[in-house]
């Protein structure tokens, strides 16, 4: 085979509910606004929950920061309020942990933003289960 015909193999795929929701969209818009709580986070690991004094199987979405003036905000949400060292690297802890989106497990990061984009509309209200931290203080 000769070495220039050789092709990488590389691709991706978009699921279809999120096409079902974008294109029509695009025909009609020109454009898509997607839906949105307004934080940013991550995914609440064995060594973060640990590090806040949950249990270590606690799973969820960690919100590290909220964005002003968004639905987040608006509903009460609180972002980390502390940075420790784990492992010799800063991480953000004291933030609400998101465990559901309108009765669906969040176990990762993933399971919430992907929620987000197949199953929501802009506007629309979503029910989260939050893991409330009581004293957000007490990693200092």
């Amino acid at each position: 085979m000769n070495r220039r015909a050789r092709q990488c193999g590389i691709g991706f795929a978009i699921p279809s509910a999120i096409v079902k929701n974008v294109v029509p969209a695009l025909i009609k818009d020109g454009k898509y606004v997607h839906t949105w709580l307004g934080i940013s986070g991550t995914t609440l690991v064995p060594d973060l929950a640990k590090a806040m004094n949950l249990k270590e199987d606690q799973r969820g979405a960690l919100v590290e920061e909220i964005i002003p003036n968004s639905p987040a905000q608006e509903a009460g949400l609180h972002g980390s309020s502390q940075s420790i060292t784990i492992d010799g690297h800063a991480v953000n802890v004291g933030g609400d942990v998101i465990t559901a989106i309108d009765n669906q497990t969040v176990v990762e990061m993933d399971d919430l933003i992907a929620y987000l984009a197949r199953s929501t509309k802009v506007d629309q209200k979503v029910t989260l289960t939050i893991c409330a931290m009581e004293n957000r203080n007490r990693w200092m």
